[in-house]
């Protein structure tokens, strides 16, 4: 009878892979298996030097075989090909593989080696990153790394990461200034080429994986392996935090100035396809906050599972096969998540996971949480619990990074935050105030699939109907927002103008200059004009091919011009609202909701939470979350100021 394959490991004990050279006896075996190694069970204290290998599972079919302690086992191809590449021809390789070196039958012994892997992969000699196969010119984009970064050290720039697309715009202007030539390399026939080499490198499968982010960042050194070229982690960071910001930071002056109109089309495509917009931008961010924890800085569970969770231009949704590791795969990054008390345990099914880290993350403080919730009939988790599985959109009503954040329910001294019922986990009780129920709802301003801005027929719709509410909540004997008005064209109170171009755009205004976001101005109204005036050319030049006319095309053509900067601006900042659709209140307020929302739902302040939300009644008296609104005059906590009632309301 032979023996297991994984003997128990005692506490403080690790295994790790000795991968025979190529020309080891034990490696001619009669079954061609070029792969061979030994797994050794040792301490941290007492272990050889090793290589941790940060890597992508891949695939589970088409099992390539490895002779593991004298028997054949199973592994992806993935790894089976980086163990190929890795294998050295004539000596042993030591290795660290979460796949080999973790009994992934055994759930306890998962929970307990997962709680480990910050230190494995800490006390490593080096980190290896494995991306894959060569690509097509992986070979010369790899080998442009060292040179293009002493480059960049010539030019007296820092691999710093970029956060914002001010700073991106910033340091593009700076470098091109700095480095006229730059801009003749945008003409050039090979500069898409490079370009779509990038752009492989930085969207392989690896960046994407929940723990290579712990992987990478707590590393004392790292490389990157391609195929068979290597290039290390500093080499890497120069240029992909400096090549690409520049293609995107350029595209943005190109389309500022107009320079757009001479370039070709796969030009154009090479910078809309800029590696700024991948995943390695907020890894090597996660690395940095991680190796500044000595100058007092370390993420907070909190932090990492919004920025990793939750899709926007910089930053990264990270994946999982284990949806479970969605949570788990961050918590060795986490300053907090002893305090939290929350521990990997691979027999808990994912829905505990999810419930339990938010009920702990909500009892915290951390109510913003209930922003990434999207309502789902079919779900098995409560409305309050976001499904980290599914893609999270950053909300429109987010606004922590504008100049004035939302305090819709913020009250002073208020500690009394959502918490789950003891008699039963999966009920929130929340409290807060009553806004006012729905009476109308719009249409839901759409999108393509492949197009992420709406229609400008659509945004006219939207618009619209906005302008239609404001106008019913003029003419109110009580109107919320102030004086009232039975005839808008004849005369318009103080409040009207600033609500219609507040509310399509969650009253926030993108500077074109800086990138910066801010609450929105009188230069939205401005901006507002400009998209309306190019409506109206779009309509006129519909009517003027319907009827036979070729000048419409020409008319939209210049209105689009004219425009270009403002309209597109405005237009950027609705988009965000794509996929929900605006309402009215009994009472008068005005908002976007999500798409869900219907006639008898309830707007509510909740009391801690910087946006309001919608609730939607169940026949037992408890409510359903169907997720955040911008509700126009209530955003900065107006609501709270009078003798609104506070109630406690029961999500489920």
């Amino acid at each position: 009878m032979s023996l297991p394959l994984y003997e128990p490991l005692t506490k403080g004990q690790i295994r790790l892979l000795h991968l025979h050279p190529k020309l080891h006896k034990a490696a001619q075996d009669p079954t061609n298996a070029l792969l061979h190694g030994t797994l050794q069970t040792t301490t941290l204290d007492n272990a050889p030097p090793y290589v941790a290998l940060s890597y992508v599972w891949g695939s589970s079919t088409n099992l390539q075989p490895l002779i593991l302690n004298n028997r054949i086992i199973q592994i992806t191809p993935n790894l089976a090909t980086a163990l190929s590449h890795i294998q050295n021809p004539t000596s042993e390789v030591v290795l660290w593989i979460d796949a080999l070196c973790i009994d992934q039958s055994n759930t306890s012994e998962r929970s307990a080696q997962v709680l480990r892997m910050v230190t494995i992969y800490a006390a490593a000699s080096h980190t290896l990153v494995w991306l894959g196969q060569a690509g097509e010119i992986s070979g010369l984009i790899m080998d442009s790394f060292e040179p293009a970064s002493r480059k960049y050290i010539e030019m007296g720039e820092q691999p710093t990461t970029i956060r914002g697309s001010a700073g991106v715009i910033e340091r593009t202007r700076r470098m091109i200034e700095q480095n006229p030539e730059i801009v003749e390399y945008y003409k050039k026939p090979s500069f898409g080429t490079m370009v779509d080499g990038y752009r492989d490198l930085v969207t392989r499968e690896w960046w994407y994986r929940a723990w290579v982010l712990q992987e990478f960042a707590v590393a004392r050194e790292v490389w990157f392996q391609c195929g068979r070229k290597r290039v290390r982690l500093d080499a890497f960071e120069y240029s992909m935090t400096l090549v690409g910001p520049l293609f995107y930071g350029q595209a943005h002056n190109l389309v500022s100035t107009h320079d757009w109109l001479d370039l070709k089309d796969g030009q154009i495509q090479a910078f809309h396809k800029s590696p700024i917009a991948s995943a390695a931008n907020g890894i090597f961010i996660a690395r940095h906050q991680y190796k500044g924890v000595m100058e007092g800085y370390k993420p907070r569970v909190a932090d990492l599972l919004w920025r990793f969770n939750v899709l926007s231009i910089l930053d990264v949704r990270l994946r999982a096969t284990d949806p479970k590791d969605k949570v788990y795969a961050l918590l060795g990054l986490a300053s907090d998540f002893e305090a939290l008390g929350i521990v990997p345990d691979y027999k808990k099914s994912v829905e505990e996971v999810y419930t339990e880290t938010v009920t702990k993350l909500l009892k915290q403080g951390h109510v913003s949480y209930l922003q990434l919730c999207k309502y789902n009939p079919h779900s098995a988790l409560p409305s309050w619990v976001p499904d980290l599985r599914e893609d999270i959109p950053v909300s429109p009503n987010e606004s922590s990074s504008t100049n004035k954040p939302f305090r819709a329910g913020h009250k002073p001294n208020w500690t009394a935050f959502p918490r789950a019922l003891p008699s039963d986990p999966r009920v929130l009780a929340i409290e807060g105030c009553r806004i006012g129920t729905v009476k109308e709802t719009g249409d839901v301003l759409s999108r393509t699939e492949t197009d992420p801005v709406p229609s400008l027929a659509a945004c006219h719709q939207f618009i619209v109907q906005i302008d239609t509410y404001l106008r019913q909540t003029a003419s109110l004997d009580i109107c919320p927002y102030g004086a009232s008005s039975k005839d808008i064209d004849q005369f318009e109170p103080d409040w009207f103008e600033p609500a219609q171009y507040r509310i399509p755009v969650a009253d926030k205004e993108e500077s074109p200059e800086t990138g910066n976001v801010t609450r929105a101005t009188g230069q939205s109204e401005i901006l507002l004009e400009s998209l309306i005036a190019v409506i109206r050319a779009y309509y006129n030049a519909m009517d003027a091919v319907a009827n036979g006319s070729t000048t419409g095309a020409a008319s939209f053509a210049m209105a689009l011009k004219s425009n270009m900067g403002q309209f597109n601006n405005y237009m950027g900042m609705l988009a965000h609202n794509a996929g929900r659709r605006p309402f009215i209140t009994e009472n008068g307020y005005v908002g976007v909701g999500p798409k869900d929302l219907k006639s008898g739902d309830e707007a509510v302040v909740v009391l801690g939470a910087a946006v309001p939300y919608v609730l939607r009644m169940e026949r037992n008296g408890r409510r359903v979350l169907l997720g955040d609104a911008y509700v126009h005059g209530v955003m900065d906590g107006e609501i709270l100021e009078g003798d609104s009632v506070v109630e406690v309301f029961e999500l489920v």
